[in-house]
């Protein structure tokens, strides 16, 4: 039942609204197009599929992604969510994550026009 909740299926494969993630090869891909996400892009991505509906803060992203304990500071978020959303521009998929200032990303899915 959770695994049908966050669109998990058997393949160990996120899919929402045409954004499929391969939790075990690590790739994405927008109706079947491959998406360029390395690392953390990909992390984030998943994080918020799983979360979909909700508001993730910066706090649960970084304390999610790069760990509590890590060197790191909060910013490293930011620059992270603004390289995602340029890796997702050219599909509409960046019109998905939301930037609330001082609160957070809220990930709000939609149907895109695709041309095929």
């Amino acid at each position: 039942m959770i695994r049908r909740s966050q669109g998990l299926n058997q393949q160990n494969m996120l899919v929402l609204n045409g954004l499929s993630l391969d939790l075990n090869n690590r790739t994405a891909s927008f109706y079947n197009q491959k998406l360029s996400l390395h690392g953390k892009e990909f992390d984030l991505v998943q994080y918020l599929i799983q979360n979909q509906g909700r508001i993730v803060t910066k706090d649960q992203l970084f304390d999610r992604i790069w760990d509590f304990q890590s060197d790191t500071t909060l910013t490293v978020v930011e620059v992270y969510m603004s390289r995602l959303r340029k890796r997702l521009k050219d599909q509409q998929v960046d019109q998905w994550i939301k930037a609330l200032r001082n609160v957070g990303y809220p990930f709000e899915p939609f149907e895109v026009k695709t041309n095929e």
